[in-house]
Formats: structure tokens, C-alpha cells, sequence
């Protein structure tokens, strides 16, 4: 049942506003919220927009918005398209929480996805949470699919060409990307109870061997559970970081999966970041340890980044210890990928916390690394913003980029920054974070390559304190053949609160350098 129309939306690069993304069609659509919102731009210079979307309490639906590059368009110009099997809507659902259960009854949710771009593909990948009461009791799956641009597809006369889901199930559960038990031949699962189902992916490449494009993912399982006030002893939690690949065949669109012989075990997550509704501290479980991975300068290296609390006294001792690890795997292909883990660095001081890192590369052997940090979660924060590089297996942070910049906000959880490891000759760095106050709230650009001052950073968006926005994603693409002088293609997606409905949905727009 449909019950909105959605018409096709246009987008120009620098445009001076931006655009709302509407949500799947379907029951009640004005009355969802859209959230973790993420973003990536392909080689065809198209844009994929990523998110979830809220429909019962506990369940939840993965949702792509394609936008199609217009070639040859002045001012740059990006506009959505009808999307199979319907053609009446420009929404699509790729997580959904429907198809007959793959592991038990529980509430369904897909969501928390993250995206790449692959050549000229995508592959959006998602946990399917399990959730049901009592300890442990979240169970989940790992899944993705792949999206590519059919000139085949769509409506004669009207739409040439449709974007297409790839590795769907047959009750369109996502390709399954955790091993099978041998016991049932179903999907084992992981628990997810207090880190939400967290996971990342990354581009590695076309490999020749398998004849496939090729992606790496990691994904987080807690293996042991805590209370709630780590000041009686309760509150140790300890995790896990697993890896696998995932590749398409672009000729026959097969989609594989690879196991990596590989885990990172021992991983801490201790401690309060937030305050419940009595105002006392507490763990807040909405998404712990978050991986990112990226690409090295070849499809055998990659960079990890992750958080950790690694002690839990009460709070007049300073709960708040805390590291961010940057890391560096080295990749074996084989029939089992395995990774080794070639350097680590480690972020430690007493008494601050350290969250939500982030990092970014170009096919190069350095990136961009961010991070927040303050005394506690809950005050006011500083963004760390540097440049590492990997030199005969070794991790170097490069001097020229001067850190921490202080940019005070609301909080130091509420920073999230993302960053842009752009092109060299001339380098092209960027971090985009936001910002938060009494009155405004607001989305910030930084160039970590020039000094802090007047109009670095500068706003991005703005909005009323009363219309909270946030969570911007980044993607990057170098493309001087379609760029008029401006090769640096920088999408940008974030939230925001809509007036009226209430409601939190997501925002898009196209910067260009």
C-alpha cells in the first residue's frame, strides 16, 4: 500500500541549501524517523544515500536513495530516480525486517549500514538484530547488498536505466555475511546486546584471481556482558573484532563471501558515557567500539581505528579512562584471507575519554585520523584532528598537522567527526564535525592544512537548537574530467529534526573544491 507519492528530487553541486531525503513508502512514512545516516560517491560520479529507518517499536528497515549524475549538466547537477519493481517511488528498501525469520521470532531490526563504492558499484552492508528480553539475548546477523546503475532496467519512454539490488535472499533478507554452523546450515549468529550491532566496510579492489570486486568488513561480537554500575564490579564487558570479505562477480553478479583468518579479541568497553533520566551515570549501549576501516595504497594493507574504556572505577575516581587504537592489518590473499597485525598505535591518558574515531584515505599509505576527547562524556569536548602515514611497518603521525583544536560543544560525544583524505599535489584534507550549543546547532568544515582561524573552520549548516541536526558522513572523489575546474567531490549527509512532523530525517548536498 502506498501511501505518499514521491517524486524524483534534483541536486546541484554547491548548492546553497540542501535536500531532504524522503523514506520508503509504506505505512505511516511521514511519521518515521530516519537515522545513522551515511553516504558514497562511485567512479560515474553517482551518489548513494544510506540510512535506517524507524517502523514499530524495535524494528527497523535499511533504505538507499540512488542519484544519478546528469553528464554534462551546468551547474553540476545530481537528480533521484523511480526505482524497480514498482517505478513509483525513488526509495529502496535493502535491509528489510519483514522476510520469514532466519534465526527465530524475535523483533527484527536492520540497521546502523554502512556503504562503499566500489568501481562502479555499491555494497551496503547492515547487522539484522535479534532482540528479545533477559541478558544476552541480541542476537545478530551481518548482511549487505550490492547496487549498480542497469541501462537495461527501467520504463521505455519515460526512465532509461534504474538502479538494482544485487545478492537479496529469496525472502529478501540481505547475502549472508557471518559462516554457517555446521550443525544447522543456518548463519551463527553474534551478540550485539551492548555495542548495537556495529560494523564497517571498506573498498579493496578487483581481484584478478577470483574474478571479483572485492570488500572488506568488520564487524563487533561481545563475548562477555556487564552491569550497569561498574563501581560494584559488575560492569566489565569485553568484545571481539571479527573480519570477512565479500566480492562480486561483475560479469555473472554472483556475490561470494571469504572468511579472514583473523580476530582482534580482548577489547574493553567499560565505565558511563551518558546520564539516564534520573541524571546518574550510566553506560549508554547505543554503539560501542565502532570500527572503521580503510584502504591502504594497495589492496593488502589496510588502517583500523576503534575505541576502547580499558578501566571502570567508580566515578570520583575518574571512570573515564580511555584509548583510541589506529592500527595497520597486512592482508594474505588464499582461500582464507588472513591479516596480521603490522603496527598499532594507542591513544592513552587518565581521566579523559576518547570516542568516536574516524579515518580516511585515498588509496594511499597515510590518512586522515580524527578523534574527540574530554574530562568526561559529558562535558565539553576538543576534536583531534592528524595525518599518520605507514612507512616500512611503522606508524608515524606527520608534524605538519597541528593538534588538538579546541572547538567546544555541548558535549564531547556530540563532536562525530568525519574526515577526507583527498588527493595529493596539492594535498586535499577535510574534516567535517558538529557542533553544539545553548542556541545552535551546527555542521563545521575544518582544513587541517591551514592555520584555526577566521573561516577555519567555517559552517556548513546551521539550524536552531530547537531543530537539531547532526551525524554528518563524507565520502571522496578525485574526478578532473567532469569537474569544471573544481576535482574534489565531497557528498555530504547529515540529520536533522523537520519542524512540524517533528520527526529526525536525512539531509544530502554536493561539495565541490
Amino acid at each position: 500500500m502506498l501511501s505518499q507519492t514521491i517524486q524524483p528530487q534534483t541536486m546541484q553541486r554547491n548548492a546553497s541549501s540542501s535536500v531532504e531525503l524522503p523514506v520508503a513508502s509504506g505505512p505511516y512514512p511521514l511519521g518515521r524517523e530516519a537515522d545513522h545516516a551515511t553516504v558514497a560517491i562511485n567512479s560515474n560520479n553517482d551518489i548513494l544515500a544510506v540510512f535506517h529507518t524507524d517502523l514499530a517499536a524495535n524494528q527497523k528497515q535499511v533504505e538507499v536513495v540512488y542519484w544519478r549524475y546528469v553528464n554534462g549538466s551546468s551547474p553540476e547537477t545530481w537528480t533521484t530516480v523511480f526505482t524497480p519493481p514498482q517505478y513509483s517511488d525513488t526509495v529502496m528498501v535493502v535491509g528489510d525486517s519483514d522476510p520469514n525469520p532466519i534465526l527465530d521470532s524475535g523483533t527484527r531490526k536492520c540497521e546502523r549500514p554502512a556503504v562503499v563504492a566500489v568501481d562502479e558499484y555499491f555494497c551496503v552492508v547492515w547487522s539484522r538484530t535479534y532482540t528479545k528480553t533477559g541478558p544476552a539475548n541480541d542476537l545478530s546477523l551481518v548482511e549487505c547488498a550490492w547496487i549498480k546503475w542497469d541501462p537495461q532496467a527501467g520504463v521505455p519512454g519515460i526512465q532509461n536505466g534504474a538502479p538494482v539490488i544485487i545478492g537479496l535472499g529469496p525472502n529478501k533478507e540481505g547475502f549472508q555475511l557471518l559462516p554457517n554452523n555446521l550443525t544447522t546450515g543456518l548463519p551463527d549468529p553474534i551478540q550485539v546486546e551492548e555495542c548495537s550491532g556495529v560494523a564497517d566496510v571498506t573498498g579493496l579492489g578487483f581481484d584478478a584471481t577470483t574474478n571479483t570486486w572485492r570488500v572488506m568488513v568488520a564487524y563487533v561480537h561481545q563475548t562477555q556482558f556487564g552491569g550497569t554500575n561498574p563501581s560494584n564490579g559488575n560492569g566489565e564487558r569485553r568484545f571481539e573484532m571479527r573480519f570477512v570479505e565479500c566480492g562480486l562477480n561483475p560479469s555473472s553478479l554472483a556475490v561470494s563471501r571469504f572468511d579472514v583468518d583473523y580476530t582482534i579479541s580482548g577489547i574493553k568497553f567499560n565505565g558511563y558515557n551518558k546520564l539516564d533520566a534520573s541524571g546518574s551515570l550510566e553506560l549508554d549501549t547505543g554503539g560501542l567500539i565502532l570500527p572503521e576501516l580503510a584502504r591502504g595504497a594497495s589492496m593488502n594493507t589496510l588502517f583500523l581505528t576503534f575505541e576502547e574504556q580499558w578501566e571502570s572505577p567508580p566515578p570520583a575516581s575518574d571512570p573515564f579512562d580511555g584509548r583510541i587504537r589506529l592500527g595497520v592489518l597486512v592482508r594474505t590473499p588464499g582461500t582464507a584471507v588472513t591479516l596480521t597485525l603490522d603496527a598499532l598505535a594507542s591513544y592513552i591518558s587518565p581521566a579523559r575519554t576518547r570516542r568516536r574515531s574516524q579515518l580516511s584515505s585515498n588509496d594511499t599509505n597515510s590518512v586522515t585520523f580524527a578523534f574527540t576527547e574530554g574530562d568526561t562524556p559529558l562535558d565539553d569536548g576538543d576534536l583531534v584532528v592528524e595525518e599518520w602515514g605507514y612507512v616500512n611497518g611503522n606508524l608515524a603521525r606527520r608534524p605538519y598537522i597541528d593538534a588538538p583544536f579546541s572547538f567546544m560543544t555541548s558535549s564531547s560525544d556530540d563532536l562525530r567527526p568525519v574526515t577526507v583524505h583527498g588527493a595529493s599535489n596539492p594535498d586535499f584534507r577535510r574534516c567535517y564535525f558538529e557542533r553544539v550549543n545553548a542556541t545552535t546547532c551546527e555542521i563545521l568544515e575544518f582544513n587541517p592544512l591551514t592555520p584555526e582561524g577566521t573561516g577555519n573552520p567555517r559552517v556548513i549548516v546551521s539550524s536552531p537548537a530547537t531543530e537539531p541536526l547532526g551525524r554528518p558522513a563524507t565520502d571522496y572523489l578525485y574526478n578532473s574530467t567532469t569537474s569544471a575546474g573544481a576535482p574534489h567531490y565531497v557528498p555530504l549527509t547529515y540529520q536533522k529534526t523537520v519542524p512540524v512532523l517533528g520527526k529526525q530525517r536525512v539531509f544530502i548536498r554536493s561539495l565541490g573544491y
